[in-house]
C-alpha cells in the first residue's frame, strides 16, 4: 500500500511525463514567426545626367519638383553630356551628389521602390580600395534620374561598395 503523498507524487509525475513530449515537440516546430515586410513595388526611373565635377561641398540627396529649383542645381553641376530636358508637369527629378577629395568614386541609382507609405530610392556609392591610385582632386560624383511625380515621401538608401584595382596579392621584388 502506498501513502497518499506518494500517490499524489506519482500522479503529478505521470501528468508531467504526459506534458513533457508535447513541450519538446512544440519547440521543434518549423513554423517561424515573422514580421511581414511590405512587398516593394518597383517604379520606373531613367537617368538624365551624370558626372564627376561640380561646385558642391555637401552630400546631396534631393527631390526636385519644379524647373526653378532644377535650374539652380543644374548650374552647380558639370555633367558629361548636357542634362536631358524635364517636363515637371509629368515628372520629378531625384539627384544624388557626393563631394570627395580624391578621384575614383562613383554614384549610381540602383532601384526606386514604392513601399507602404514611402518611396525608397536606393543608390550605390563605389569607393576605391587602398590599392587604387587616385588623384588628389575635388570631385563631385553625381547622378540625376527622372521618375513619375508623387506626393509620397522619398527616403534615400545608400549602399557602399569598395572595389579593388589589383587582382590577387601583389608580387614583391618583381621588376
Amino acid at each position: 500500500m502506498t501513502s497518499p503523498c506518494a500517490a499524489r507524487r506519482i500522479r503529478i509525475s505521470a501528468f508531467l511525463l504526459f506534458l513533457l513530449p508535447g513541450f519538446l515537440l512544440g519547440g521543434c516546430s518549423t513554423e517561424s514567426v515573422s514580421v511581414e515586410e511590405p512587398i516593394p513595388e518597383p517604379l520606373h526611373f531613367a537617368a538624365i545626367g551624370y558626372g564627376q565635377y561640380g561646385s558642391l561641398v555637401d552630400t546631396l540627396e534631393i527631390v526636385i519638383r519644379d524647373q526653378e529649383t532644377w535650374a539652380v542645381w543644374q548650374d552647380s553641376l558639370r555633367p558629361v553630356e548636357p542634362f536631358l530636358s524635364v517636363d515637371f508637369s509629368q515628372a520629378m527629378v531625384l539627384l544624388i551628389a557626393l563631394p570627395q577629395i580624391t578621384s575614383g568614386y562613383g554614384v549610381t541609382f540602383l532601384s526606386l521602390d514604392r513601399m507602404d507609405s514611402e518611396i525608397v530610392a536606393e543608390y550605390l556609392v563605389e569607393i576605391p580600395a587602398e590599392d587604387c591610385l587616385t588623384a588628389a582632386a575635388l570631385t563631385v560624383p553625381f547622378q540625376a534620374v527622372l521618375t513619375l511625380p508623387t506626393d509620397l515621401p522619398i527616403r534615400f538608401k545608400r549602399v557602399e561598395e569598395e572595389y579593388r584595382c589589383t587582382f590577387g596579392p601583389r608580387r614583391r621584388g618583381a621588376s
